[in-house]
């Protein structure tokens, strides 16, 4: 893995080096356009938790382990 890493950090230095000047012009358009899709990948991802949440939930609960969800296991045993 670190020489993975070495050679990927030569490789992007040599490519620094190397470069020339791209002579881009990015207008006021481009930043509010990388805004709009920020703010649509936060809606999609709100609107697919929201639609699942029952299920990311119980996931989430099966993994690490609520204290709550075994308290209320337990008080329906007894019950």
């Amino acid at each position: 893995m670190k020489r993975i890493t070495g050679i990927a950090g030569i490789t992007l230095i040599i490519v620094m080096i190397i470069s020339r000047p791209a002579h881009a012009y990015l207008d006021p358009g481009t930043g509010s356009m990388l805004i709009q899709a920020a703010i649509a990948i936060i809606a999609a991802g709100s609107l697919f938790l929201s639609m699942f949440w029952k299920r990311v939930k119980a996931f989430l609960n099966k993994i690490f382990g609520s204290k709550e969800a075994t308290g209320d296991q337990h008080n329906d045993e007894h019950e």
